[in-house]
């Protein structure tokens, strides 16, 4: 997601097409990910809104059940941080709570052995750890290098 700095706020998307993503994808960059570019029509960025233009986003650019999954993963996670104007590390285990409901709940037979299984055992994780973590930083890495080892364990 490209958040354009005050400069850019209004109703004319052209202000934001001039600098950083946007503009680089239209020089011919080829960059290997979706590209969200919301403008904000004044005032400062909410996190609320930021994470429900992604979901949108997510979900119009869904391919297939990986993607369904995905798209409503992002949708839970925009949930469970809704109410936030900042988040700390706790605030994730309430955010992968209410993304793995709504992942599993994209499915009609949900199968283990998928993403699935990472989604889970990351929320697992977050919720048998997050005590141990007073720093951001350190919390985001143990949490990717156990999703890392779950998606190890899954099938191709």
């Amino acid at each position: 997601i490209f958040l354009h700095g005050a400069s850019l706020c209004g109703r004319d998307m052209n202000k934001v097409r001039r600098y950083g993503t946007i503009d680089a994808v239209e020089k011919g960059r080829q960059i290997e990910a979706f590209v969200l570019a919301p403008q904000n029509p004044g005032g400062a960025w909410k996190p609320e809104k930021v994470m429900n233009v992604l979901s949108h986003g997510m979900l119009l650019g869904a391919r297939g059940n990986s993607g369904v999954i995905f798209s409503q993963f992002i949708n839970g996670f925009a949930r469970g941080l809704a109410d936030k104007t900042e988040i700390c590390f706790s605030d994730l285990i309430g955010a992968f709570r209410c993304a793995k409901e709504d992942a599993y709940n994209s499915i009609i037979t949900p199968t283990e052995g998928t993403m699935l299984t990472v989604i889970r055992e990351a929320e697992e994780f977050l919720e048998n750890n997050a005590h141990n973590f007073s720093e951001f930083k350190s919390g985001i890495g143990e949490l990717l290098e156990c999703m890392k080892a779950s998606l190890a364990k899954t099938p191709d």
